[in-house]
């Protein structure tokens, strides 16, 4: 089970792993992965700018000029590093287009997507984006 600030994501992807107590009683162990039910609703309090599209984050930021969104590109991909977690992501002059999902858990929305997410959101607001 997901849990990122108070918050609880349940749902299944290829490390669901279900067990049955000695009282039959069925339980679901999840590797962090989170299906799209509910999901949108509860990252729109974690990451507001960012949008669930096909168990995708997906975030459009537009900067003043082509050197805005490269110092932009440069500065997530330090935290991308730090994070060792990578963005898929175009650019096209002054538009950055971001979309986020962790390869290793099958292409999920995971905890290392909110939380680079975050961190995309706040050097956009350090860089005065959109």
């Amino acid at each position: 089970m997901l849990r990122w600030k108070g918050y609880e994501v349940n749902g299944s992807c290829k490390g669901e792993q279900q067990h049955q107590d000695g009282d039959g009683v069925q339980t679901r162990e999840r590797s962090g992965c989170a299906e799209t039910t509910d999901l949108a609703t509860r990252l729109a309090a974690l990451v507001p700018q960012w949008t669930l599209v096909d168990g995708t984050l997906l975030r459009s930021v537009v900067f003043e000029d082509f050197r805005a969104a490269m110092t932009f590109i440069g500065r997530v991909a330090d935290e991308a590093e730090r994070l060792n977690h990578h963005p898929t992501w175009t650019n096209t002059y002054n538009r950055v287009q971001i979309t986020l999902t962790t390869h290793d858990a099958g292409n999920q929305v995971t905890e290392l997507d909110i939380e680079l997410a975050e961190q995309i959101d706040r050097l956009t607001s350090e860089l005065s984006a959109d």
